[in-house]
């Protein structure tokens, strides 16, 4: 669905898409693609005509690094377009119109396992959301610089693999969503 924002600050329903269904999570890169995150495994780019009523054209990504028909999370760090197979972390590049691997992340990030989520905070903070921990880092320019890391082991019997974060930017404040509770 397409929506508009008021001069006011409401948002409205403008009008829907057909043929896009099924997703877990939406992102527009700089260029107005819009990127999804099937709710089956894969992401799409998806390309709209001027008037935003219907699809152009549609590019699927099934496989990063060999990995394939995965849940890949879709996420944006400082605007680009981002991924995680399992493995390591990718970021499109727009020119060579591919997903390659972030030498920057994958070297900064290289004990975190298991990341589902990534979920942008205050600035240039990111949670990155994994199976036993989440780290809230800091990226800018070539660093990226560990703020906080929750390891889920300290709340005992309320771990839960699938944990996730929310951020409150009007309170700038980061909750994190663990079975039965929130902390």
């Amino acid at each position: 669905n397409i929506y508009r924002k008021s001069d006011g600050g409401k948002w409205t329903f403008r009008n829907s898409i057909d043929g896009v269904s099924l997703s877990r999570r939406v992102e527009v890169d700089n260029s107005g693609q819009i990127w999804c995150q099937h709710i089956h495994g894969g992401l799409r780019k998806i390309t709209l005509d001027d008037s935003l009523t219907r699809i152009e054209g549609i590019v699927e990504f099934n496989e990063l690094g060999g990995v394939k028909d995965r849940l890949f999370p879709l996420f944006k760090v400082n605007g680009a377009i981002c991924s995680y197979n399992g493995e390591e972390f990718f970021i499109y590049e727009q020119m060579q119109e591919k997903f390659v691997p972030s030498e920057l992340m994958n070297s900064s990030l290289s004990g975190l396992k298991g990341v589902h989520d990534v979920i942008p905070a205050d600035g240039r903070n990111y949670w990155f959301v994994g199976d036993d921990q989440a780290l809230l880092v800091k990226v800018e320019g070539n660093a990226i610089r560990q703020l906080r890391d929750i390891d889920y082991s300290l709340f005992g019997e309320y771990f839960e693999e699938n944990s996730s974060m929310v951020y409150d930017s009007e309170e700038r404040v980061s909750y994190l969503c663990l079975a039965n509770q929130v902390i």
